[in-house]
């Protein structure tokens, strides 16, 4: 949950977290067409005897309660729930999953993880390719044939409230909290 939240982790912890996720989401597209897969696992407070939720619940009962009640389940995951969503994660069953992040934490993150920021990135440089085959084809009476090479592009990008200005490195485009 840290790697896609800010939260009381914020620092270290939390950007080694988000770094992870974004490696495995990099190496899940670098291996694809192997079929070798790469996700990740996002687990939310996991209870169990001599963790540090533990000792949190016997010393500061009060914090501890406080990240219950956080949680819409009123309660923190047991390990063998995260084992679980590994396994499936491992398991034959997630064949086509490639590049996911799964959380694991009973509706503790409030963040959709929707990210449109590189399909939102290819129908911008798509739309700019259009953009200037159009230009191009305009000097040279090719119109027809540059209008043809990206019809959906322009369609889209006007649906898609982008500024002209956006980059691949845009707040817009930045898919990562």
């Amino acid at each position: 949950m840290s790697g896609r939240e800010v939260d009381f982790a914020a620092g270290p912890y939390a950007t080694m977290k988000a770094a992870i996720i974004h490696y495995t989401q990099g190496l899940a597209y670098q291996l694809a067409a192997k079929s070798i897969r790469a996700n990740s696992l996002s687990p939310g407070n996991t209870y169990f005897p001599g963790g540090v939720w533990e000792n949190i619940e016997q010393n500061n009962p009060e914090l501890f309660a406080t990240a219950l009640g956080l949680n819409p389940t009123g309660r923190m995951a047991r390990p063998e729930e995260i084992a679980r969503a590994a396994v499936f994660l491992a398991s034959p069953a997630a064949s086509f999953v490639t590049g996911a992040n799964l959380l694991v934490d009973g509706a503790l993150t409030r963040g959709v993880q929707f990210c449109a920021g590189s399909l939102v990135q290819r129908l911008l440089k798509k739309s700019r390719m259009l953009a200037s085959s159009r230009a191009s084809a305009a000097k040279t009476n090719r119109t027809a044939a540059a209008t043809r090479q990206w019809p959906m592009a322009a369609s889209a990008m006007t649906q898609i409230a982008v500024p002209a200005t956006a980059t691949a490195s845009s707040p817009a485009m930045n898919c990562r909290r």
